[in-house]
């Protein structure tokens, strides 16, 4: 069995915002958090973190408008418990928002896994990921429902 080392990511580290309000996601952190290799293009990594972000920020407009009202302009001056990571005190509830983003991002990208690669070992491949799709959108939804401070209940119907 041969080994293929994934390419290496090497495009330039981009930033993308979506307002004031919101935490600045960093393509790079995102390469490196979800360890998407450089098989993924730039433009194809940026689109799905786009989107990632427009679905984001649609299911917390009724939070962000609440906390604007209470006077508060971005998501991290919003009162909430901070995470220390060497001399970086971070708010917990951007630490979720990344990880609402990166995880339907990363969702994203693995349902469209058959467009790289549709070869039967391919398909083989993306089959076994289909429940990582599951997780990761399950993150996704966990860590909106707790920016918002709900509970994290899915029920399913069978």
């Amino acid at each position: 069995m041969d080994f293929v080392s994934p390419e290496p990511a090497n495009e330039k580290d981009e930033t993308i915002t979506s307002g004031d309000f919101w935490p600045a996601i960093n393509t790079r952190a995102f390469r490196e958090s979800m360890r998407v290799d450089g098989t993924v293009t730039q433009g194809r990594l940026i689109e799905a973190l786009k989107n990632a972000i427009i679905e984001t920020n649609r299911e917390l407009s009724r939070f962000q408008q609440q906390e604007i009202h209470l006077g508060y302009t971005t998501l991290d001056a919003v009162p909430a418990s901070k995470i220390t990571h060497g001399e970086i005190d971070v708010s917990e509830l951007v630490i979720l928002y990344r990880r609402a983003v990166f995880s339907a991002a990363k969702a994203n990208l693995i349902e469209r896994y058959r467009d790289i690669d549709t070869t039967p070992n391919g398909s083989k491949k993306a089959d076994a990921l289909e429940s990582n799709i599951d997780d990761l959108q399950r993150d996704a939804i966990w860590a909106i429902q707790r920016i918002k401070g709900t509970t994290h209940n899915i029920v399913e119907l069978i």
